[in-house]
């Protein structure tokens, strides 16, 4: 994957409001820069910059952390599959003792801080996949439509060093645990929402997203 130094990051994004967490502004992916191949954002896989977008999945877990700061006050918390930040900066933003936002690609490190420091909090951004997870010192783990690839990713929610509290946020339509074999009745609703992909490239504007706890 191609790393990007800070200053074309800032080049190729601009500054963002979101309808979901209007508090949270964030610098996203500008359309009409040379990143998208054309007007829909278009890109080739291997370049594709998924942390330079506002998933629906993650601004309906910032929603959440938001509304209910109690779960995040005082507490560890890991946003795996950290993405733009948005959820890291909401769990700052509810008085987290420590949030360390984990991606697997160091630009999303970047944009992590740029986005952390729009919105004056402190987050640990660091590249880590779950292999290199370290969830020893962690009280809340919070992931957001990050299931593309259970067999890899699975362990995140059922191993033994799993932390305490973990909220998972996804589309409905997203069958991936389904169909994984994962337990359902282990998934919790706490929350429903109306949530919209920010840059707009996926087919349904506006997607049903649920903020799960994993029982």
């Amino acid at each position: 994957m191609t790393e990007y130094s800070e200053v074309e990051i800032i080049d190729n994004t601009e500054v963002l409001t979101l309808n979901l967490v209007p508090e949270l502004p964030v610098r996203l992916l500008r359309l009409s820069g040379p990143w998208c191949a054309d007007d829909s954002g278009a890109m080739a896989d291997e370049t594709f910059p998924y942390w330079a977008f506002a998933w629906a999945a993650g601004q309906a877990m910032s929603r959440y952390l938001l509304d209910h700061p109690e779960l995040v006050r005082g507490r560890r918390v890991v946003d795996f599959g950290a993405g733009c930040g948005l959820a890291s900066i909401a769990a700052a933003k509810g008085e987290a003792s420590r949030v360390v936002a984990s991606d697997i690609d160091p630009n999303s490190v970047t944009i992590c801080r740029i986005n952390a420091k729009l919105n004056n909090v402190t987050i640990e951004a660091v590249v880590g996949d779950t292999t290199a997870l370290d969830l020893t010192d962690c009280d809340v783990l919070l992931a957001s439509d990050v299931f593309f690839h259970w067999a890899k990713n699975n362990q995140v929610l059922t191993s033994d060093s799993a932390p305490p509290e973990i909220l998972v946020a996804m589309p409905h339509k997203r069958g991936y645990i389904p169909e994984s074999g994962f337990p359902t009745e282990r998934l919790e609703v706490l929350a429903e929402y109306e949530a919209k992909t920010v840059p707009t490239i996926e087919r349904a504007d506006i997607k049903q997203v649920a903020v799960y706890r994993v029982t």
